[in-house]
């Protein structure tokens, strides 16, 4: 069986983000990952209600900090295509953001509103 068959639900990103715990699920000897749960959007709606809404993953980074460090090089964050608290907790973490666009006029400026959006939560955080 593959390893994603085997992610239970302390494996999942919701489970961070709705009880400020996650245990990353090992696919093989050099990656883990946090599984995305079906309800995810759902999740999402809950943690407008929640105090400091974007900084949980960074609350989850912090107490968890010396355990991450010495277990990961590197933490790849993949999130949906938009400015939403999932997608803001994401940002309020990383030392980079790449955001992918096709070569259009409406592709140039999805680009540049993520980086304004970007700077707009820097300001609030």
């Amino acid at each position: 069986p593959d390893a994603f068959s085997k992610a239970k639900r302390e494996n999942t990103i919701n489970h961070l983000y709705l009880h400020g715990s996650a245990e990353p699920l090992a696919i093989n000897e050099n990656m883990d990952i946090l599984v995305a749960g079906e309800d995810l959007k759902q999740v999402e709606m809950q943690m407008r209600d929640m105090p400091n809404n974007r900084t949980l993953l960074f609350r989850w980074i912090v107490v968890n900090y010396e355990q991450l460090k010495e277990k990961y090089d590197l933490i790849l964050i993949d999130t949906h295509n938009d400015a939403g608290l999932l997608a803001q907790n994401a940002w309020a973490v990383s030392d980079l953001v790449v955001g992918s666009s096709d070569p259009s006029k409406d592709g140039f400026e999805a680009l540049l509103k993520l980086g304004k959006d970007m700077d707009a939560l820097a300001k609030q955080l």
